[in-house]
Parts: structure tokens; sequence; C-alpha cells
């Protein structure tokens, strides 16, 4: 997984790519509390995910719960979820969620 992060008075973009998976999980995490502790605003923003796995899809959800909770916005940029990501979206039915289900809308 490669992570950066970029900050500036508005908002943080949280850039994520490669093997998304509980191997990396930790690291996630820590890089979503930090990134919501630093502005108002977190935007993730996916690169090319090789894979991904339930923990990203768990610790993803479980940063905008807490994001809610904190007052702060974080959001998914782009139109659409990369394939696997989306995938596995649909596969545990996640892609009905508030939070998801916008990226649904125009590829099914």
């Amino acid at each position: 997984m490669k992570l950066t992060r970029k900050s500036d008075p508005e908002r943080t973009v949280l850039s994520i790519s490669g093997d998304l998976d509980i191997y990396h999980s930790h690291e996630l995490r820590e890089n979503l509390l930090a990134a919501l502790d630093e502005s108002s605003r977190l935007e993730i923003s996916f690169g090319n995910v090789s894979t991904v796995d339930l923990s990203f899809l768990q610790i993803l959800y479980s940063a905008y719960k807490t994001a809610r909770i904190r007052e702060r916005e974080l959001i998914v940029s782009g139109d659409f979820l990369p394939d696997p990501v989306a995938l596995l979206c649909r596969q545990i039915g996640c892609h009905r969620d508030r939070f998801f289900a916008r990226y649904f809308s125009s590829r099914s």
C-alpha cells in the first residue's frame, strides 16, 4: 500500500493505492485518524488498487463514522470506486449504504 497525505487550510487529501488489505490496516487506520485531526474535510483519493479485503472497508467505514461524530466530513473523491473496491462493496452489500451508494448510481 502506498499513502500520501496533503493538507491545506480547507481539506486534507489522502491518496491510497496498491494492496488495501489486512497487512496494511494499522497504517491505514493511523493515517485516516491523523488526517481527520488535520482539517474538517478529508478526501480519500484512490490510485491504482491491486487488491482489497474486508478489513479495508471496515476501517474506511469506521473512519467515516468517526468523522461524523467529530462533525467532520469524509468523502471519497472522484466519480467511481476502483473496480476491486466496487466489487467487494457489491459482494457484501455495502453499496446500498449512503456513504457508498453514490458511486453505483452511474455504474452497475
